[in-house]
């Protein structure tokens, strides 16, 4: 229906090779916390709301869970889909925009496995 449901801040920032992400930005610290979020004047008429849920949380469906990770957050020992998938969490998105490194793509491959292992799910 056109409207903005969550926005899901990144939890860890990426701080090597490229990246010092906490030049601009701060890492979300508050766990399973969200707030109100007002949005800009631009957004708010095209989605025709002022405030949107941020924070640390997932969108329940009518029959799924889903949740996002943002990039770094997959390398971390701490992922959020661990608590998340414990959670109930069925389905994790994860945007990843690293720059290109050889052979970074399998060690990416095999992260998602594990983590789709990790909260029971399956893969191949």
């Amino acid at each position: 229906d056109g409207k903005v449901v969550l926005i899901r801040p990144k939890k860890f920032l990426a701080e090597d090779g490229n990246y010092r992400e906490s030049r601009w930005f701060t890492a979300w610290r508050q766990e399973r916390t969200v707030e109100e979020f007002y949005l800009p004047s631009i957004v708010s008429q095209v989605t025709r709301q002022r405030t949107v849920p941020i924070g640390d949380a997932a969108v329940a469906l009518n029959d799924t869970v889903i949740a996002a990770e943002t990039c770094e957050e997959l390398f971390t020992a701490d992922s959020p889909h661990i608590n998340l998938g414990l959670d109930g969490v069925e389905i994790f998105g994860n945007g990843s925009g690293s720059h290109h490194t050889l052979r970074k793509l399998h060690r990416r491959v095999d992260l998602v496995r594990s983590a789709s292992r990790k909260v029971g799910g399956a893969c191949g």
